[in-house]
């Protein structure tokens, strides 16, 4: 153990006590041995000894997520300190492990407020960013497969949309109204009119709120799918789709970012008698590139007084594969303008993340880079719902009020783990983030007028 010594002998003062201060400069288990010598009485000498184990994770208080960081700190720095001729960056780790060891005796709470800042959260951020790109693709093929069961044929975009807090706006029915195409097209001939192409996609904004690990953003997601489809009988339609997604997250806070851009190839198809039941079928597989930027901002008191700011981005690129398969089943019924639609959905959904490694800048705090391991996300969801939908026709039009009503239960409900380290850690010790439980149930209500 190094450490430092104020000096090497005191002197008993007027009430008999006598100090000294002996300061750890890394963590672990601290012995120190003194002697002592009585000039009045012929009791000669003798040893004090006393250990105590000095470091973060000693604080009091500390959370499941800080203790991990606080024993990364922890098990390396003694490491660091027994290498003879250590690197500049094992350097550079060794500094800000201590500087943040050494602010437990001075200010406890800026120690614990470092450990905040050094969660590497934002791979919880990619999950649910990835989840998004992933129901964005389903979503684009369950409206496709709906509307070729209510028997669209041919060309359509209806599909694309502009989508922010306030609702949706079809951008292609917007584009047919303005230009008339909405008028029925010539027929083109039977086998022709088997074959039917689309295109779907969603501009939009959203906010994913915060949960006790999972950080608070604001996304935007620009999503685009495409797709060929064949009409084989009056009950059974297949076709294939491309899909691609954009999609921008900001932390609150300023605390990072997170950009994804990905593709998907996905097939699918409907099986079904008309107004009464259908059976649908859609197989995804994509791929996916992140970019990450992770903002560590925290100060820290010195031993001899004085502060250091810490204040880094760390700056890492990433990639990963999705893969998604979903069954549904459904009744409808009708009577006059009433129309009633049940369904039951299981939707399979499995999200591989590569490793990413961080860099830092030069300077305080440049040691303090991580390595976010590989790592899988799977959820089993079910789903229940029912649309309730009643035409009525009036002077200047046709009202269609709609009302769905959806339950989901999730059956991996074990939040994900991200298991990082730090770049430059001789031990590799590990730093495990437990995310927040996946959602188990959802509802959505709608009200539609046309």
């Amino acid at each position: 153990m190094n450490g430092t010594l104020t000096s090497a002998t005191s002197t008993t003062n007027a009430a008999g006590e006598a100090t000294n201060i002996v300061t750890a400069i890394n963590s672990g288990l601290v012995s120190v041995s003194a002697s002592y010598t009585d000039p009045v009485s012929s009791l000669g000498t003798g040893p004090v000894t006393f250990s105590h184990n000095a470091g973060i994770s000693n604080l009091s208080g500390l959370t499941t997520e800080q203790e991990t960081i606080a024993d990364a700190i922890d098990t390396p720095c003694p490491a660091l300190a027994a290498i003879p001729s250590p690197t500049p960056a094992q350097t550079a780790l060794f500094n800000d492990c201590t500087a943040v060891i050494n602010a437990v005796s001075i200010d406890p709470a800026t120690a614990t407020n470092a450990l905040d800042q050094l969660i590497p959260n934002i791979a919880i951020a990619q999950a649910t960013a990835s989840m998004l790109a992933a129901q964005s693709q389903f979503q684009n093929l369950k409206a496709r497969i709906a509307a070729l069961r209510s028997g669209t044929q041919g060309t359509s975009f209806e599909g694309l949309a502009f989508t922010n807090g306030c609702g949706t706006i079809s951008l292609g029915a917007l584009g047919n109204s303005l230009t008339g195409d909405d008028k029925p097209k010539p027929q083109l001939g039977a086998d022709f009119q088997r074959c039917g192409f689309f295109a779907a996609g969603t501009i939009g904004r959203g906010e994913a709120e915060a949960g006790s690990i999972s950080p608070a953003f604001d996304y935007d997601i620009n999503g685009l799918t495409a797709g060929l489809d064949y009409r084989y009988s009056d009950k059974f339609i297949f076709g294939a789709a491309l899909g691609f997604a954009c999609q921008g997250s900001d932390m609150n806070g300023s605390e990072g970012s997170l950009d994804a851009t990905g593709w998907s190839a996905s097939a699918y198809s409907t099986f079904y008698k008309e107004n009464r039941w259908y059976a649908d079928t859609v197989l995804t597989y994509g791929r996916n590139s992140y970019d990450f930027e992770r903002r560590i901002r925290y100060t820290l008191p010195l031993p001899g007084g004085g502060f250091t700011a810490i204040d880094q981005t760390g700056r890492s690129s990433s990639s990963g594969d999705m893969l998604e398969a979903a069954s549904t089943f459904g009744l409808d019924f009708q009577k006059g303008g009433l129309s009633i639609g049940h369904y039951g959905r299981l939707l399979y959904t499995k999200l591989g993340f590569d490793p990413s490694v961080e860099t830092l800048e030069t300077g305080p705090g440049s040691g303090l880079g991580v390595v976010i391991e590989t790592r899988d996300l799977t959820s089993i969801a079910s789903q229940i719902g029912a649309k309730f939908t009643y035409s009525h026709s009036i002077d200047w039009g046709v009202v269609i009020p709609h009302v769905q009503v959806e339950w989901e239960h999730e059956f991996k409900e074990d939040p994900a783990q991200i298991t990082t380290r730090f770049l430059n850690d001789p031990t590799a010790t590990s730093i495990v983030v437990t995310g927040d439980p996946q959602t188990p149930t959802t509802s959505a209500l709608g009200w539609v007028y046309q």
